[in-house]
This record gives C-alpha cells, sequence and structure tokens, in this order.
C-alpha cells in the first residue's frame, strides 16, 4: 500500500497537470487514512474552487487553517472562496490575514483588490492591485485586474495601457485580450476590437464576454446581423449576462424588431435593474414606437442612475423636441453643452 507521502505526491502531480478528478481521489484517499492531513485537506479545497464547489472549498481549508493559522497561502486561498460566495467581509478579512503573515504577498494584494471592487471601493481595489504589481511586476493578472478598474472609472486610456502589458507578459491571456478589445471602443476604434475578440475566441471558445465584445464591435459598424449572433451566443454560454440583453436590445431595435428589443430589455432590467445603459436602450425603443411620454421617463430613469450621461441627455432632448416641448428640450441640451451660453 502507498504511503500518504507517497499518495500526496501523486496528487500533486496530477493536479498540476490539472487531472482533478484523480487528484481529488488521491486527495479523499489520504483523508480516509488521516483526516488531519494539513496538505490534503488544503489541496483538496483548491480543486473545490477550480471546479466551483466554493462552499466544500471553504469548508476544507478552514479545516486546514485550524490545523496550521500560520500559512498565509491557506488564508488567500479561503478569502477567494469566500469572495466566489459573495461573502466580501469575510473574504477581505482572510486576504488581510495573509498579509499580516506576508506583507509582500502580491496575489493576497490582488485578491484583496477584486474584493473592494465587487464591494464598489474602486480606489481602494486600485491601490492594491498596484501595490501587487510593485511587488511583483511581472504579474499579468494583476495588471489585468487593474485596467478592469481603471475601464470601469472611465480611466480608459490607462486602461488600455494595463491590457496591453498583461498581454506583454502573457500573450495567451484570453480575458485581456477581450478587455483590450473593450477599452479600444471605448475610445472609439471598431476594427482593432474585431480581431482582439476573435483571437480571444481563439484562446477561449466558451468565453460569452469575447462575444459579447465581439457584438459591441460589429455593432458599431452597423452589422447589427452579425451582433446579435455574437450576443445570442453570449447568452448562450451565460444565461442571465444582463449588459449582453442590453446590447441584443440594441441591435433589435436598429433592425425595426422594437417588440422583440422591448422584451429583451425587459429581462435585462428583470436582471440588473440600476443599469443606465438599459434604461437608455428602452427609451430609444419607446421612442421609436412613438410612445413618447415613457421614452422620457426611462431616459429620466437612466439619467438618475448616471447624472452625466450625455448620450442619455442627447435622446431625450430630442424626444421633447419631437413633443414639441422646445423649452425642456433645449434645457437638456444646455445640460450636455454647458459652454453653449
Amino acid at each position: 500500500m502507498a504511503s500518504t507521502f507517497e499518495l500526496l505526491t501523486s496528487a500533486f502531480q496530477q493536479h498540476q497537470i490539472g487531472h482533478f478528478t484523480e487528484a481529488e481521489q488521491l486527495c479523499q484517499q489520504i483523508l480516509t487514512i488521516d483526516p488531519n492531513q494539513i496538505e490534503a485537506l488544503h489541496l483538496f479545497g483548491v480543486i473545490a474552487i477550480q471546479t466551483g464547489r466554493y462552499e466544500l472549498a471553504a469548508d476544507l481549508i478552514t479545516w486546514a487553517i485550524a490545523l496550521n493559522p500560520h500559512d498565509f497561502v491557506f488564508h488567500v486561498n479561503l478569502g477567494s472562496a469566500l469572495r466566489a460566495q459573495g461573502k466580501l467581509d469575510e473574504a477581505i478579512a482572510c486576504f488581510q490575514k495573509a498579509l499580516e503573515l506576508k506583507a509582500d504577498c502580491a496575489e493576497a494584494y490582488n485578491n484583496l483588490g477584486a474584493a473592494f471592487e465587487v464591494r464598489g471601493e474602486r480606489d481602494r481595489a486600485v491601490s492594491c492591485y498596484q501595490q501587487a504589481i510593485r511587488l511583483r511586476p511581472d504579474f499579468g493578472e494583476a495588471y489585468n485586474n487593474l485596467g478592469n478598474t481603471l475601464l470601469l472609472m472611465e480611466r480608459v486610456d490607462e486602461a488600455a495601457d494595463c491590457f496591453k502589458r498583461s498581454l506583454e507578459l502573457n500573450p495567451n491571456h484570453a480575458e485581456a485580450y477581450s478587455n483590450l478589445a473593450n477599452a479600444l471602443l471605448s475610445q472609439g476604434k471598431t476594427e482593432e476590437p474585431l480581431t482582439l475578440c476573435k483571437r480571444a475566441l481563439e484562446l477561449k471558445p466558451d468565453f460569452p464576454e469575447a462575444f459579447n465584445n465581439l457584438g459591441n464591435a460589429l455593432q458599431s459598424q452597423g452589422k447589427h446581423d452579425e451582433a446579435v449572433a455574437c450576443y445570442r451566443s453570449a447568452l448562450a454560454i451565460k444565461p442571465n449576462f444582463a449588459e449582453v440583453y442590453t446590447n441584443l436590445g440594441t441591435s433589435l431595435t436598429a433592425q425595426g424588431k422594437l417588440d422583440e428589443a422591448i422584451n429583451v430589455l425587459t429581462h435585462a432590467l428583470e436582471l440588473k435593474p440600476d443599469y443606465a445603459l438599459t434604461m437608455r436602450s428602452m427609451g430609444n425603443v419607446l421612442q421609436a414606437k412613438g410612445m413618447l411620454n415613457e421614452a422620457v421617463a426611462y431616459y429620466g430613469k437612466a439619467l438618475e442612475l448616471k447624472p452625466n450621461f450625455a448620450e442619455a441627455y442627447f435622446h431625450m432632448g430630442n424626444t421633447l423636441k419631437e413633443q414639441g416641448r422646445l423649452a425642456e428640450a433645449l434645457g437638456g441640451t444646455r445640460l450636455r453643452h454647458p459652454e453653449i451660453p
């Protein structure tokens, strides 16, 4: 019979080559012999994270920490399992504990930044990612995460630079290709994003975000039939992707499929009720149907959610003008263009 050491060595080898099922079975065999074998508990927990069983992962790694509370890696991985469950405060506490044990742990700073990002604390997220990069200048994932946060903060040029640096460090990083495409679309570019999204999908064919960004690039070129096909591919992989429903609704509106667009956008709002872009898109389709009062109401909701939403001001102004409400329309235009006297 193989010794515990031999079984554990085999488990690590199987895990390293991506044979998660075999590695897990070896861990279970070890734990049958010794329920407190720390490395087997932790490895089993890591496998559970990688296979999406986050509660199991948290239980296993918590058990390992109870046996050895001084291993910073255990705390980092427990934090990852908790963050995946939406337990952000607990996850943050784990990453901070890891940093108490190892102050120069770049992975802990990267994960802490991701937790702050989900909690909406973007300045803190940026600081964490930057610290991770200072500690480990070749940390491509941290550059990618920093770029995502900067993009959400509308610091588009900086975000694009981060994604480019991530790709320099890892030319096969599908997420960075897709994210760079998104940043370039925000800069008004359309050709390069197409190439980037296609490369992302070559590397990761079941990548809904890349299908979404490819659809956006096609939509920006007026290729709505192709864009719709991309959005539907994204939704086949990730059925509750609210942003894709919004983008699909926009292309359906451009195709004149207004009732279908309303249904799609209604579902988007069910999934994400506070998304200003969906409110704007719903306003557009209602305006196209001649439902002007309803359109104005949706533009107003979009502006409540995003007060500096120039496109919503523009469409609201046009709709008010169409209703003959010229003074109100002019007021909206002034809000959008404060330089006009």
